[in-house]
């Protein structure tokens, strides 16, 4: 395991985002290693803090809910009017300066820890001794422009990157003539949280919901195939269709892109469908233990759909939760642990055979023994090896 380093992450995702891999890789490697964590995105200025208490106290209890070695660095807007770019670049500045200075006064160079092509700028910022590229999706947008900038950048990262780490053999395959030093390691769940937790609670909300239950769990956005679940629902009306997880708005181009709002709002109308919103990832596995079977109805015609490795699968796996996705390239190959359709008839098909057959022991067990190799602690283990191997003493 990666020990004694100093370890600088910038945050892309949203803090509570469901998909939570950046927060997971910090609280593990700052079990051993100094770790200083930063949102870029979510960048307050000082007038907003004192106008609002709850925003006030949502940035105080931010800084306070971290351990001795985890270090949330508050990201202030300085100087005010950021709108104007001049000042913008400056409150830029000061807050990667604010950082340098931090991690100077730990006495270590740092190793810079970047998931996010949007972040091609920072290595060379903080006079770091390694730059990792943590490529955990298919980067990508419905947009053309933005999707043009995004590969633009992601070429930029990887050309700044002394190592690249893919977590599917889908992402190995693209990334892995493109750099030198590139390594495929495990996906990375919680499989300390999924798999402690007894089957034993029954989650209230859940308590008036028909049986059978089929579940989606995670976040709610473009990437849903709605022309599939339209169809799906409708002639199913004697399931319950579940969905937990944030119905997320923030990307608003490429939501507008497919229609999202008026998709979700017609799916809404179904009276065999029910939203619970988000909940705690503590709280999931009493969620999972109630879904007869699991979905994912991922849109592959997108790109990030088609090649990403979702860390749901590993939740429901750890919980021995039957499940059905769309063609994702890293999923058809888990088969028969996970089961494949590629319509809504196809998914009528797969779903009543498992109402009716159940699913084996054997599975549930083999779902389990994968889900443990994918544990954050097997990932981390994983690229301190490598790291170990490829760089000597600098790690």
């Amino acid at each position: 395991m990666i020990t004694n380093q100093l370890i600088i992450i910038p945050f892309f995702s949203q803090w509570n985002s469901p998909a939570d891999f950046e927060l997971q890789t910090s609280k593990i490697l700052a079990k051993k290693n100094k770790v200083i964590i930063f949102h870029p995105n979510e960048a307050r200025t000082i007038l907003m803090l004192l106008k609002s208490k709850t925003l006030l106290k949502n940035f105080i209890s931010d800084i306070k809910s971290l351990n001795n070695n985890l270090t949330y660095f508050p990201v202030l807007k300085i100087i005010p009017f950021d709108r104007i770019l001049l000042i913008k670049k400056l409150n830029k500045f000061l807050m990667l300066f604010g950082i340098k200075i931090y991690a100077k006064l730990l006495g270590k160079k740092p190793i810079l820890w970047v998931f996010h092509p949007s972040f091609e700028n920072l290595p060379g910022k903080f006079n770091e001794k390694v730059v990792i590229y943590d490529c955990v999706d298919f980067h990508s947008s419905l947009n053309k422009a933005e999707n043009f900038k995004i590969t633009l950048k992601e070429k930029r990262l990887i050309k700044k990157s002394d190592v690249i780490f893919t977590n599917s053999p889908a992402l190995f395959k693209l990334k892995k003539n493109i750099h030198t030093k590139c390594f495929k390691v495990p996906l990375g769940f919680d499989a300390n949280n999924f798999l402690k937790n007894k089957k034993n609670k029954i989650p209230d909300d859940l308590e008036k919901i028909p049986k059978p239950i089929i579940g989606f769990i995670g976040n709610i956005d473009y990437r849903i195939d709605f022309r599939l679940l339209d169809k799906l629902i409708p002639s199913n009306p004697g399931w319950s269709f579940l969905f937990i997880g944030p119905t997320n708005h923030e990307d608003k181009i490429q939501n507008k892109i497919v229609g999202f709002t008026n998709n979700l709002q017609k799916i809404e109308t179904f009276k065999n469908v029910f939203f619970l919103g988000n909940r705690q990832k503590k709280e999931l596995s009493y969620y999972y233990d109630n879904i007869d079977v699991g979905i994912i109805p991922y849109d592959i015609k997108q790109k990030f759909c088609l090649y990403s490795y979702p860390m749901k699968i590993f939740e429901f796996f750890s919980r021995g939760i039957p499940l059905i996705s769309t063609p994702i390239i890293n999923l058809v190959a888990l088969q028969p642990l996970i089961k494949i359709a590629s319509n809504d008839n196809d998914f009528s098909s797969q779903i009543k055979s498992i109402l009716k057959n159940g699913w084996s022991d054997y599975l549930k067990n083999e779902q389990k023994k994968l889900a443990i190799k994918n544990s954050w602690e097997n990932k981390i283990e994983g690229i301190s090896v490598i790291l170990e191997k490829n760089f000597g003493k600098k790690v």
